[in-house]
């Protein structure tokens, strides 16, 4: 009886085929992928005590008995449903911060932050995010130093903005007194717009509206490398490092809402102009906002902005679109994995108050090809602004900041 299920019949005890015999009973797998027991046309009787004598149709005994095994009976043949198959996994899970545009998402040690526009917020082991600073501060960029040290730049009024740090992981924070900007005469400094600490050199660097900054005493007094003070601009919001932090690329946008691109050489002390190339893929107005390099190949690169993604394989000697679109579509930062390689990328429609689809874009052959994931909610405000890798009770998870809509997971492992 290979590849056939044998039942014991409960009218003889014996083991019986489920093919049956003309008084047999019969179990017939059904092409819903249910199995109907039909039973036999001659119904025999089964002795249930030998002090009572009681006998009762067979049909019965059977009914209970899959009745007790969670089977339902109808009249007529017993239909045994499949069992039930478990919901699959979410892709996105809500994070918290409801309503907050999440600008930075870093992780020091342990500890989660979130730079919001209302404050700097850390993530608790309940899973509850705690606000570390005053409300009103408005993050524009928040780093990490390492050793629980973190430092960001910050709005605590209007036109008003500081240079804050955290000795202690977030517990108490600090405004520094500190020369970003040039001399003070009168007119509030730029602010500086992105931070990134250089774990080669220990430098820490700094952009504003169009100038390249480094700070060797943990932001309170800067050196510029590339640029000047007060330029006329929007601000530059991209920076990175590669080759070992022999090379720095920071980026934005210029007077005339132009995408700027630059590639600054230690050393030497020199720089290159690569703006034009990416203007030509990403029309004005546009603006560069994140540069991220394939960990395999750093001559691989990939600069995001408004109106999508463009990737250059021989570090900035020419350049190609990897995901552009024509509507204008912000896309504020990029993530390489670098144990797969799967590149992951998220937009944002520039709307500040409507709902808009959260929507994940996931390359796994270097941003050839893209697929696409949704979700379902219409209500949300969708528009993604910061990405970040971060580890959680063993496991590496990619934290969304949404513009009004908080901070969602995606789960890798159903990707």
């Amino acid at each position: 009886m290979a590849g056939r299920l044998a039942i014991r019949s409960l009218y003889t005890g014996k083991l019986r085929d489920p093919g049956g015999d003309a008084n047999g009973a019969r179990i017939e797998p059904q092409s819903d992928g249910t199995t109907t027991y039909n039973a036999p046309p001659r119904m025999r009787t089964l002795r249930l005590s030998t002090a009572t004598r009681t006998r009762l149709p067979a049909c019965l005994v059977l009914a209970h008995v899959l009745a007790a095994c969670g089977v339902s009976t109808v009249d007529g043949p017993i239909v045994i449903d499949p069992p039930p198959q478990p919901d699959p996994p979410a892709l996105f899970v809500a994070r918290g911060l409801v309503d907050a545009t999440v600008v930075g998402l870093v992780q020091t040690d342990d500890q989660i932050f979130a730079g919001t526009d209302r404050g700097i917020y850390r993530l608790q082991r309940d899973d509850q995010w705690v606000r570390t600073t005053p409300e009103h501060w408005s993050v524009l960029s928040v780093e990490t130093l390492g050793g629980g040290r973190l430092i960001a730049s910050v709005e605590t009024e209007p036109n008003k903005h500081e240079l804050v740090e955290s000795l202690d992981s977030g517990l108490s924070w600090n405004i520094l007194t500190h020369d970003f900007g040039g001399p003070a005469i009168g007119l509030p400094r730029e602010p500086v717009q992105r931070l990134r600490f250089d774990h080669h050199s220990g430098d820490l660097l700094a952009t504003g509206y169009g100038v390249l900054a480094r700070s060797r005493d943990w932001g309170r007094s800067w050196a510029i490398l590339d640029g000047a003070w007060g330029r006329v601009g929007t601000g530059l919001g991209g920076l990175s490092t590669a080759m070992a932090g022999q090379y720095i690329w920071y980026g934005g946008q210029g007077a005339i809402e132009d995408p700027v691109l630059i590639r600054y050489q230690r050393s030497g002390d020199q720089s290159e102009d690569l703006s034009e190339p990416i203007e030509a893929l990403l029309p004005r107005p546009s603006t560069v906002e994140s540069i991220r390099f394939y960990p395999t190949s750093e001559s691989t690169v990939f600069v995001t902005g408004e109106g999508g993604v463009v990737r250059s394989m021989d570090s900035g000697a020419s350049w190609e679109p990897a995901l552009v679109n024509s509507t204008s579509r912000f896309y504020f930062d990029l993530l390489i994995d670098d144990r797969t390689g799967y590149i992951y990328t998220a937009g944002w429609d520039k709307n500040f108050t409507d709902p808009q689809p959260l929507i994940l874009e996931v390359s796994n052959d270097s941003g050839l090809t893209w697929s696409t994931y949704q979700h379902q909610d219409p209500g949300l405000r969708g528009g993604v602004w910061s990405m970040a890798f971060v580890a959680l009770d063993g496991r590496r998870r990619l934290f969304l900041g949404l513009q009004g809509g908080g901070v969602y997971e995606v789960d890798l492992q159903v990707l």
